[in-house]
């Protein structure tokens, strides 16, 4: 309905993002055809729905979740660095071994982890904090500072 008025151009479920993309939809007109799905559902209800084959909606469940593995697995493998990498292999396995929430509270805290250690290739601007017996100081305080 946003799309109609005007509303956010992005839409935030992924699957249906993908779907129209691929589809060749771009602009408004995938938010549009979204929202006249809902709308048609909505008013002739679920009746309607029973009419299509089960396996036209499992196939296209079946088909995003392909794309997005063949995307993160294989197409995107070259532009991650390997540590981001064993986070995008790490989350499958952990979602077939488990279940689907444990691999995304798996995968953030492994890239939390990952982003709290400092790698050794990268050279930051940025203030890093060092411990000096018992203080945190900074680096621009480092040089300055006096210890006992």
């Amino acid at each position: 309905m946003r799309s109609l008025f005007r509303g956010l151009p992005g839409y935030h479920f992924v699957g249906q993002t993908i779907l129209a993309g691929r589809l060749g939809h771009s602009g408004r007109i995938a938010g549009i055809s979204a929202s006249i799905a809902c709308l048609v559902v909505f008013f002739v209800g679920g009746t309607m729905l029973s009419f299509l084959p089960v396996g036209l909606f499992v196939s296209v469940i079946a088909y995003l979740g392909l794309d997005l593995l063949h995307t993160w697995l294989w197409a995107e493998r070259p532009n991650l660095k390997p540590r981001d990498y064993l986070i995008v292999l790490l989350i499958p396995v952990v979602a077939i071994t488990f279940s689907f929430l444990a691999a995304i509270a798996v995968g953030l805290c492994v890239a939390v982890l990952f982003l709290s250690i400092p790698m050794p290739s990268r050279t930051s601007s940025a203030p890093r904090a060092v411990w000096r017996r018992g203080a945190l100081l900074w680096n621009d305080s480092i040089q300055n500072a006096k210890f006992c």
